[in-house]
C-alpha cells in the first residue's frame, strides 16, 4: 500500500531511474554544494545551456498543428482519438464555473463538489454544454477542523494534528497511506520554479477519509474533541454600541444558553445565543498566552451569533438595494487632456500598481538612436541642460569680445610698445 501512495509511475520518473525526487527538486532549486560558492565560468555557461534546453523542452508546442492532441495526451494520458474524455473534463470545468457563480451569488452550492483534474480543457472543447445541469448535492456540510487538516495537510506536518490520526499518515498499512505520497511528480507546465509547478498530488476520497478516522474519535483529548466541532461565530459588543443595552439585557434575565434570540445591530441581522465563557463587565480575563498580563476593567459583552437561515431553494436576488448610492463617477482617459491623460492608469485589483516599467538612460540613447526621434538633429544635439547652458553662455561672451575688438592683455602691450617707438 506504501508503494502504491508514493510512487505514481510516469514517463519522467521513469527517466529518472530512481532518483529521489527530493533531491531532483533540490537540485533544481539549489546547485549542489552549497550557495554561496563561486562558479567557473565554464559551468556557468553550461548550466546556461542546460536551463535554456529546459526552458525550449515542450511536449505540447502550441505554435504547431496537433497541439489539442498532444496536449490531452502528455496532461491526461490519454489517447488523441479519445474525444469523450474531453468533452467530460470540459462538462466538469463549466460545472466549476457554476459552482463558483454560486458561491458568490448563493452560498456555497455543495461542499462534495471539486473539479476532478489537475489540468483544464480548452475553451473549443465547450460543445452542447446547454445539456449540462448547474444542480448540485443538497444537504452537504464542510469537513470539521481537524477533519480538514487531515485533507490538506502533507505527512511532514503530522504533528499538528491529533495523535492517533497521525499515524495513518506514516505506518505503511494505513488505509489510506496513499493520500500522503513522499514522491510526487511537479508538472512545471511551462513554468521557471518548482513552486509554480502543478503538483500531481492525488484527490483525497472523502468516505474513506472518514472511514479511516472512524475508530480513532473516541481516543481524542477533551480538548481535541472541542477544537473538532463546527461551533458559533462570536459576536464582542462594546459600551458605546448602540446594542449594548440589549445584549446586557440577555445576559441579566438568564435565558437560556439554547435559546437564540432575533438582533438587529447596525444593519447587521441574525440571531445571538449566551455564549458559557463571556466575561462580565467589570471583570478579568486571564490572558491564554502564557506571559502576557491580565486584562482587567472589561467593558465588552460576548455572544455567540449566527446568520439567518433559509431555505435550500431560496434564490437570492442580484440586484441593486434600495437606497444604495453609486460611487463618484472616475475620469476616463477620453476625458483628460493629453497632458493630463499621460500618467492615467487603470485600477486593477484592491490597490493602484505602483510598479511601472522604465527605460534607462542607455535604452533611451539606443531607442532615439534607432527611431530617429530628432530628424535633421546633430549627434549632440542632445547635450544635458547644465553643459548646454555652458555653451551658449561661452557663445554670448565670444560675440561680446568681438564685438568689442578685445584682444588679450600681452597683446595690447606690444601694440603700446609699438606706438610708443613710432612716436619717438
Amino acid at each position: 500500500m506504501r508503494k502504491e501512495g508514493m510512487h505514481h509511475s510516469s514517463r519522467v520518473e521513469q527517466q529518472m531511474m530512481g532518483t529521489d525526487s527530493s533531491q531532483a527538486l533540490n537540485s533544481m532549486l539549489r546547485p549542489e554544494g552549497g550557495g554561496g560558492q563561486k562558479r567557473k565560468s565554464d559551468q556557468m555557461a553550461k548550466d546556461s545551456d542546460d536551463e535554456e534546453e529546459e526552458e525550449t523542452h515542450d511536449e505540447v508546442r502550441l505554435w504547431e498543428d496537433g497541439f489539442k492532441d498532444r496536449y490531452y495526451e502528455s496532461k491526461f494520458d490519454v489517447a488523441p482519438d479519445n474525444i469523450e474524455f474531453r468533452h467530460r473534463v470540459a462538462f466538469q470545468y463549466v460545472r466549476g464555473l457554476c459552482w463558483v457563480l454560486k458561491y458568490y451569488y448563493q452560498g456555497c452550492a455543495s461542499w462534495k463538489w471539486y473539479f476532478p483534474y489537475h489540468y483544464a480543457p480548452f475553451a473549443s472543447d465547450f460543445l452542447n454544454i446547454a445539456e449540462l445541469s448547474t444542480e448540485f448535492e443538497k444537504g452537504t456540510k464542510p469537513f470539521r477542523p481537524l477533519e480538514q487538516l487531515m485533507g490538506v495537510f502533507p505527512a511532514a506536518s503530522s504533528s499538528h494534528v491529533p495523535a492517533p490520526w497521525a499515524k495513518l499518515m506514516s505506518d505503511p498499512e494505513s488505509p489510506i497511506i496513499d493520500f500522503y505520497p513522499e514522491d510526487f511528480k511537479i508538472d512545471l507546465n511551462g513554468k521557471k520554479f518548482a513552486w509554480q509547478g502543478v503538483a500531481l498530488l492525488p484527490f483525497v476520497e472523502e468516505k474513506r477519509l472518514f472511514k479511516a478516522l472512524e475508530p480513532y474519535y473516541e481516543v481524542l483529548t477533551p480538548g481535541e474533541k472541542k477544537r473538532n466541532v463546527r461551533g458559533d461565530d462570536r459576536l464582542y459588543v462594546t459600551l458605546k454600541n448602540s446594542g449594548y443595552d440589549f445584549i446586557k439585557g440577555l445576559y441579566e434575565n438568564e435565558i437560556d444558553l439554547t435559546d437564540e434570540v432575533n438582533v438587529s445591530i447596525d444593519g447587521m441581522q441574525g440571531t445571538v445565543l449566551l455564549a458559557e465563557d463571556c466575561v462580565v463587565p467589570g471583570g478579568s480575563l486571564h490572558s491564554p498566552v502564557l506571559g502576557l498580563s491580565v486584562l482587567t476593567k472589561n467593558n465588552v459583552y460576548c455572544v455567540r451569533f449566527r446568520d439567518p437561515k433559509y431555505d435550500d431553494t431560496f434564490i437570492f436576488p442580484a440586484v441593486r438595494l434600495k437606497g444604495a448610492r453609486e460611487p463618484p463617477r472616475v475620469l476616463k482617459p477620453q476625458d483628460l487632456s493629453p497632458s493630463q491623460n499621460r500618467r492615467w492608469r487603470p485600477q486593477i485589483g484592491m490597490a493602484p500598481a505602483t510598479q511601472r516599467a522604465s527605460l534607462g538612460d542607455a535604452g533611451h540613447r539606443m531607442l532615439g538612436h534607432h527611431t530617429n526621434v530628432r530628424a535633421g538633429a546633430g549627434i549632440y544635439s542632445s547635450v544635458p541642460p547644465v553643459i548646454n547652458q555652458g555653451l551658449q553662455a561661452l557663445t554670448r561672451l565670444a560675440g561680446l569680445l568681438q564685438q568689442h575688438q578685445y584682444q588679450p592683455h600681452h597683446q595690447q602691450q606690444q601694440q603700446q610698445q609699438q606706438q610708443s617707438n613710432r612716436g619717438s
